[in-house]
């Protein structure tokens, strides 16, 4: 364990002290305590206070503006918090002037003068710090007075660390591998009384289990629901800002090579995320179309089959894709950070179709589910002119790459029961190149000789009679 702490704070918009070419030198030498913001001069103390030597600051220790200084450090960004003895977290400030410290509020104020009294009193069982916030329950932006909670490049310095201090608005949050705990004690109490686990001590013990792939599955999942959800920047740090996480789930030889926010395992299934929002793309490029990571940060992704509730085992899934190729040009030599291009040599089942709009394309819904209809063409007289919706991945990303009545393709992805699982892709330029444009994940079929399931009719499978095609997905 290392005699140092790390810091995880918030940028924010105001100027706080780096490191650069041209500072370089100057840094070596000396790093005057009054040319630190207020937060960074509050984790100074706390780190003297608590006996260690060194404090490692993101913007102090790497050079901002040397690429491959940036790129070799945000490699190692994984061993620099699992190796830090305490990552100390400023979760109440929303820039470098927020500082770590609070004012204590005193909830019992009023002065009593007389004669001893008895007084019974009960704990509120309202508490300041929701246990909530660390588990995966949360929506973590919600938070409004902890905007570390708020931004994506925190969320694995939380999780990596092997010991972490929340600096929050009431109080201070202490969280290990094996606890979470408060000053007032409520949350370690209530989180005992429910037999909850936090994030942290979940991710922990997925990775104990390095046998059970769907629980790593599910593990990852989680991870990529809630770091989807926070804010970045810099939407090219989409993947950077997770790779020290990647990496830790790569080093398994579980779920196969990390891919563009994916994994090559079971791929099938990880392309089957699901977005909601009327959200705007991406200014330049990211990620390929079918990864999770081509949507803008702050918008929250889900994949239905590793829910919880409603997901489903491994078993009950049948991959209905052939992956032919992969390839994926890196951007730097971090296998798990940012690319420069990607795309998939797939062949499965496959059926034309035409797209409808059903809203204004001035003025799209927000709300990919309700965005765009498939009239599906007919496979007998019972299917004949039926819409079916999909959810897209963004209307902005359909209404540029579309035109209402163009002919879409829908490319079987998996079955699940009775539910089928196909994306939308609309063609490129490019002769047998595809863009995703959304997915269908709740189509309900029968199975062969069943028309009804508890009196409730259900729909033929669309892709019965349909050719496979072998295709291009950019």
């Amino acid at each position: 364990m290392g005699s140092y702490a790390a810091l995880s704070h918030c940028w924010g918009a105001s100027q706080i002290i780096t490191t650069t070419t041209s500072t370089l030198s100057q840094r070596k030498s000396l790093v005057a305590f009054e040319s630190l913001s207020k937060t960074f001069q509050d984790a100074v103390h706390i780190t003297h206070n608590l006996g260690l030597k060194y404090l490692w600051i993101d913007s102090l220790c790497i050079i901002q503006d040397d690429l491959h200084d940036w790129e070799t450090e945000s490699k190692k960004m994984a061993a620099i918090y699992q190796s830090s003895h305490v990552t100390i977290c400023a979760a109440k400030s929303e820039d470098g002037n927020g500082g770590c410290f609070a004012d204590a509020t005193l909830r019992e104020t009023d002065p009593y003068s007389g004669s001893d009294i008895e007084v019974n009193v009960r704990k509120c069982p309202r508490h300041i710090i929701s246990e909530a916030m660390f588990t995966d329950s949360s929506f973590f932006h919600s938070s409004s007075n902890l905007h570390l909670f708020t931004r994506a490049w925190t969320f694995q310095e939380e999780l990596l660390a092997t010991r972490v201090l929340y600096y929050c608005a009431d109080e201070i949050v202490f969280q290990c591998k094996s606890t979470l705990d408060c000053q007032c004690g409520r949350i370690s109490t209530h989180m005992a009384e429910i037999g909850a686990k936090t994030a942290k001590q979940q991710y922990e013990a997925a990775l104990m289990d390095t046998h059970d792939v769907r629980k790593l599955q599910v593990r990852w999942y989680r991870i990529i629901r809630q770091y989807s959800a926070r804010n970045l920047t810099k939407e090219s740090d989409r993947l950077p800002a997770l790779s020290g996480l990647a990496g830790v789930f790569q080093s398994k030889d579980v779920l196969g090579r990390f891919l563009a926010g994916l994994w090559t395992h079971d791929l099938p299934l990880w392309l089957t995320w699901v977005v909601w929002g009327s959200h705007p793309p991406l200014e330049r490029y990211v990620a390929p179309s079918w990864s999770w990571a081509s949507i803008l940060s702050g918008n929250q992704i889900c994949y239905p089959l590793l829910e919880e509730d409603g997901g489903l085992g491994s078993d009950e899934i049948e991959n209905r894709l052939y992956i032919l190729g992969i390839h994926c040009e890196l951007a730097s030599s971090d296998p798990t950070g940012a690319i420069n291009s990607a795309f998939l040599l797939v062949k499965g089942k496959v059926v034309k179709t035409k797209l409808v709009y059903n809203y204004d394309p001035i003025t799209p819904v927000a709300g990919g589910g309700g965005g765009s209809l498939l009239v599906l063409p007919p496979f007998g007289v019972s299917l004949r002119d039926k819409q079916v919706d999909f959810t897209c991945d963004s209307s902005y990303r359909v209404i540029n790459l579309t035109t209402e009545g163009q002919h879409v393709w829908c490319l079987l992805l998996l079955t699940a029961k009775r539910r089928e699982f196909f994306l939308v892709l609309v063609p490129t330029a490019n002769d047998n190149e595809y863009v995703r444009i959304g997915i269908k994940h709740d189509a309900e079929v029968y199975d062969k000789g069943d028309t009804s399931l508890d009196g409730i009719t259900l729909s033929k499978s669309w892709f019965d009679s349909a050719e496979e095609k072998e295709m291009k997905l950019v």
